[in-house]
């Protein structure tokens, strides 16, 4: 019988990403994995329980594609065969019962989009390509042949496609532009026809079983069907909400919500999503259609469908996987997760709700005791990183705290929808991996906290006590070196646990030891020092189980593990004194584990069981759970069938036997101790060892002289596995293999060894005594020739490196025929055939000399080329100035906008005065200009003696000094108007930040700005008056000093400037609009008399 659990979340936005098997098995693709649910657990009164599994690391990139074949593909693989496309240009095909890859194909050299089996005849997968390239593969003849998809503009980008159920050479491929194309795929290919009718990409496609009708569907939310090429109907998807649900938002279009997939499952039936994520059906047969509503239990963003028979499965937004029978109208729902699971916690007030911590950057509320379905409740508001931890309030019901990888630390309410998490105040700079609740503690000169429940936090180097949401937290080194003042070095804290009774905190530290404090003012106790590395983790056991035990000192028993892969279970009954009230006290000498249990990896998480008293679970980096009994030291599970480092694991809190854990491999796993092997042999680890290694890493083949990367032959790979992890476990790149130069004599060398030595001795006359027994004792008489050119004569060894050459040659083995070619002293023709094929290397081109020095120097240049198309200008650049080809050197490095490169070469190599170097400084400039470095390209302008270029750009600075140099670089430029341009701004720029003096030096030093001075004058005369606070009432005053000092200032102004002296004062002057419209009107009616 399957348990619950959580599944991997499918791929978002992508409409083919999951596939349905004639026998009911669905495949998705979760990240760069593959999932299997081979069916569902219905048991009365139950929720529905999948039965799935793993093929983890199917590709290296995300999976975009999936597609089950509608029969085997021969009696050796009788099953049906899955195959899987991914952005890493591969396709996979997968047999599903083993778990295990039967080949694959890279012919496309781009992310593949989409794939699909032909219904007919050979046994074929055709595949598309983000650049419009389509691959039909063979796997009968184990042959592909590429076709592009071309129009007569561009490149057609697929974005569906699906082989014909009545026509094996007939493909429909859905098109970005709107565009539907049927495809013959027979011989070098066809478009057959060209179907326009949506005004958007076509998204999802779908024939109608046993019949030529398509149906397609478009992000302008239109579904047409098209019979024999041409348009029958059109429906038009409804963008209202049937089921009266608001899902969206007014306006709102984001591509999730446009990519509406459809199958055709019958003549009479069509099964489409809306915008509202609602599952909608059609009668195509009526004459106008109309949407009827089957289900709306997706929250957002329906995306992808598929079917077997009339059960229906749907993945959306909400990352919510449903399984609807149409026949039945029943639903059943599966929660998926999009990251790793952190942390699980059960709910002390109800104990089937079970919160996760999930790397999606989401809490996820679980009641397991419901029976409707594998339905979680998702808390994402205000979380903003990943929840690494989370710590039921003990007292208060439906308060959950939460730390983050972003420092962030707040509480849930989670008997409350409504009410967003409360975040308090920020204090962590670094992840925080643990949180807790605890009774206050204070130092003795402080005042007594609030008898209640507290939160402490504790990061990668501090642990704090929050008091209250808003006030700064306090750390509890501060209230310990009050408290301890013999304590003089501190190390970081790494983890944190108070003891169920409120009496102890244990703070776990960086260099293994973990110290016990009293509360409430952290007088430290003892310090445990048996792990030597950094602590992980710790759990104090429960002070009371289900079952009840009379050993009371359990209660005081710790449990922390560390990276040194091992867990210490200790008792600390000895620090407690045995007198009437009890007190914890320390001891003369640091106390030892009772027990040390082993992990094969890291230990991160530890849980005692509530309800058998001594029993410990432990979860390890080497992808199992382990159930102990602590005092024995007894392994009495584990459980092995996570694919990942197992992050987490808990007790049930309803039921004794079962035990969740949650792992890297994205699922939420529950699990039965009594049905889980005990087996913890060094024998049972290495083996499992193997086969977590064997299913998590990608067999690498070795490439071979045939059409696509990989053989099968009986029904057997002939691939070779070349796979490497480092020590910490992550999968790194496998070493490059060693060349093979004698493809054909290298398989001869290993067999029948003896056989060959007695076949030389023949071939020259010999003849041994007892031949025939000694051949009987090796066990064959057949001996292979094709090595024995190395032991012969110099023409038989020549014509056997001959073979070996073209052998090489025919399986496109480059390097290696280059080593045999240069043996055979044919460097140039080497050399001549690298540089055809753009494959020169540095070493390549130092054996040029030996031919000549002429060949020498178009070798180089010829790889200068080859780099400049890869990329490495810089290298490029250095082989030509050894061909002393500068210019064009300078030309590539100007081209890769490296001119201070260019430059460099310019000064080295070229005469001073050379125009290439103005030039290139030119290019430079322009560049720097571009770019925004204008002090850069100011410079280069100087330089080269463009001065009105370079004072246009001192012009975009916005600092009046900068202008005053750009106009006197305009000047030299005898640029007049640009110079009276920028001296005049300059000026205005003065007056506005009244820097006078520099403003005066303007006014005497250029002709132009000397009808600028009395503006001057008066504008230092009101600035003045204005910061003195500027009466407006009283400025009409015949008595009021600023009018007598404007008069003295503007009598000195012409008749020729009075004009221009009001235009310049309306731009000029920097005061408020009222007080400027009252002395210009003053100006106009009262100092214009002293103008006449």
């Amino acid at each position: 019988m399957s348990k619950p659990a959580l599944l991997p979340a499918p791929n978002w936005y992508i409409s083919t990403v999951a596939d349905c098997s004639p026998d009911g098995t669905l495949a998705y693709g979760s990240r760069n994995g593959l999932v299997l649910i081979n069916s569902v657990d219905f048991s009365e009164g139950c929720a529905p329980c999948p039965n799935f599994n793993l093929i983890p690391n199917a590709h290296k990139e995300k999976i975009t594609s999936v597609s089950w074949s509608n029969r085997p593909l021969n009696e050796d693989l009788p099953n049906y065969l899955l195959a899987s496309a991914s952005d890493d240009f591969f396709v996979a095909v997968w047999d599903t019962q083993a778990l295990d890859l039967i080949q694959k194909h890279e012919e496309h050299g781009s992310a593949v989009t989409n794939l699909d089996w032909t219904k007919l005849g050979d046994l074929k997968l055709v595949s598309t390509d983000v650049t419009g390239q389509l691959v039909v593969w063979d796997l009968v003849r184990n042959t592909t042949r590429t076709q592009i998809m071309l129009t007569s503009t561009s490149r057609l980008q697929p974005f569906d496609l699906k082989c014909s159920p009545v026509d094996p050479d007939i493909v429909a491929v859905g098109c970005k532009d709107g565009l539907v194309c049927i495809l013959n795929i027979n011989g070098h290919g066809s478009i057959q026809s060209r179907l326009r009718g949506h005004d958007k990409s076509v998204v999802s496609l779908s024939w109608c079983l046993e019949t030529s009708i398509l149906a397609s569907s478009g992000i302008d939310q239109k579904i047409i069907i098209w019979n024999n090429g041409i348009s029958e109907k059109i429906f038009q998807i409804p963008s209202k909400s049937l089921s009266g649900l608001v899902k969206i938002k007014p306006g709102e279009k984001s591509q999730g919500l446009l990519k509406q997939p459809l199958l055709f499952l019958k003549p009479d039936l069509i099964v489409s999503g809306s915008m509202n994520a609602e599952l909608l059906s059609w009668n195509p047969k009526e004459e106008m259609p109309s949407p009827t509503l089957l289900n709306s239990d997706h929250a957002r963003g329906l995306f992808c469908m598929t079917h077997c028979g009339d059960v229906v499965w749907t993945i959306a937004q909400d990352r919510l996987l449903i399984r609807h029978d149409l026949k039945t109208k029943e639903a059943a729902f599966f929660s998926t997760l999009g990251g790793f699971v952190y942390s699980i916690a059960f709910c002390p007030f109800a104990p089937g709700r079970v919160a996760i911590g999930v790397g999606d950057e989401t809490i996820r509320i679980w009641n397991m005791s419901a029976s409707s379905g594998l339905t979680t409740t998702t808390i994402w508001q205000k979380i903003k990183g990943k929840p690494l931890f989370l710590a039921w309030h003990p007292e208060k019901e439906g308060e959950l705290a939460f730390c983050t990888t972003e420092g962030r630390v707040g509480v849930c309410f989670v008997s409350n929808a409504s009410k967003d998490p409360l975040i308090l105040r920020h204090f962590h700079k670094t992840s925080v991996y643990r949180v807790c609740w605890g009774p206050g503690v204070y130092s003795k000169d402080k005042p007594a906290l609030e008898d209640k429940m507290y939160l402490y936090t504790c990061d990668d180097n501090t642990s704090v006590i929050y008091e209250d949401a808003n006030s700064q937290p306090t750390p509890l080194r501060i209230i310990i070196r009050a408290s301890n003042p013999k304590i003089k070095e501190f190390a970081k804290h790494k983890d944190i646990a108070w003891k169920p009774d409120k009496t102890l905190l244990a703070l776990g530290m960086d260099d293994g030891s973990i110290q016990l404090f009293t509360a409430p003012h952290l007088e430290i106790v003892h310090t445990l020092m048996s792990h030597k590395k950094m602590i992980f983790y710790m759990m104090w056991h429960p002070s009371n189980t289900a079952v009840e035990d009379k050993d009371q000192k359990k209660q005081n028993w710790l449990a922390s593990c560390s990276m040194d892969q091992l867990i210490h279970v200790y008792d600390l009954s000895p620090l407690l004194s045995q007198g009437e009230e009890k007190v914890w006290k320390g001891a003369s000498l640091p106390l030892q584990p009772m027990s040390e249990l082993r992990h094969g990896g890291k230990v991160v998480c530890l849980a005692w069981s509530p309800h058998v008293g001594g029993n410990l679970a432990s979860s390890s980096y080497d992808m199992s759970v382990k159930v102990w009994d602590a005092a024995k030291g007894e392994v009495l599970a584990c459980y092995t069938k996570h694919v990942g480092c197992v992050l987490s694991c808990c007790w049930s809190a309803l039921h004794p036997d079962i035990i969740i854990s949650g792992a890297s491999d994205f699922t939420c796993r529950t699990w039965e101790i009594s049905s889980t092997s005990s087996d913890n042999s060094p024998q049972s680890r290495s083996k499992l060892r193997e086969e977590k290694t064997g299913s998590s890493l990608v067999p690498v083949p070795l490439r071979v002289d045939a059409p696509v990367a990989m053989k099968v032959g009986g029904g057997k790979k002939k691939y070779a596995e070349e796979t490497v992890r480092d020590s910490k476990g992550p999968i790194i790149a496998s070493p490059s293999p060693k060349l093979s130069l004698f493809p054909i004599s290298n398989a001869s060398f290993l067999k029948n060894s003896i056989a060959c030595v007695l076949h030389l001795l023949e071939g020259k006359g010999h003849e041994p005594p007892g031949k025939k027994a000694l051949l009987e004792e090796c066990g064959s008489r057949e001996c292979s020739e094709n090595h024995f050119g190395f032991f012969q004569t110099q023409e038989e060894a020549a014509d056997l490196l001959k073979k070996e050459a073209d052998a090489l040659k025919k399986a496109g083995n480059h390097p290696s025929l280059s080593h045999l070619k240069l043996w055979q002293g044919e460097t140039q023709e080497v050399i001549k055939n690298s540089t055809n094929a753009k494959k020169l290397d540095d070493w390549l081109v130092s054996l040029a000399p030996s031919v000549s020095h002429k060949f020498w120097m178009e070798t180089c240049c010829a790889y200068a080329e080859q780099l400049v198309e890869g990329g490495n200008a810089l290298k490029a650049a250095s082989y030509y100035l050894l061909c002393h080809k500068e210019t064009e050197a300078i030309s590539v490095l100007c081209k890769n906008s490296l001119f201070k490169e260019a430059v460099a070469i310019c000064h080295l190599r070229l005469p001073a005065d050379d125009p290439l170097l103005q030039s290139t400084l030119a290019a430079w400039g322009k560049h720097s200009q571009d770019t925004g470095n204008f002090e850069i390209a100011v410079q280069c302008y100087v330089a080269v003696g463009d001065y009105e270029k370079a004072a246009v750009v001192l012009g975009k600075r916005k600092n009046p000094k900068l202008w005053q140099l750009g106009a006197y670089l305009a000047k030299l430029a005898n640029a007049t108007d640009l110079h009276l341009s920028m001296s005049t701004e300059c000026f205005f720029a003065f007056l506005h930040n009244e820097q006078w003096d520099p403003a005066t030096e303007l006014t005497e030093t250029l002709p132009e700005l000397k009808a600028h001075k009395e503006l001057l004058e008066v504008h230092k005369i009101i600035c003045a008056k204005d910061k003195a606070g500027l009466n407006m009432e009283k400025v009409w005053s015949p008595s009021d000093s600023i009018l007598t000092e404007l008069e003295v200032a503007i009598g000195q102004v012409t008749n020729d400037d009075y004009q221009h002296f009001l235009e310049t004062f309306t731009v000029g002057i920097q005061l408020p609009k009222e007080k400027k419209e009252v002395i210009l009107f003053y100006f106009n009616w009262n100092i214009l008399k002293y103008l006449n």
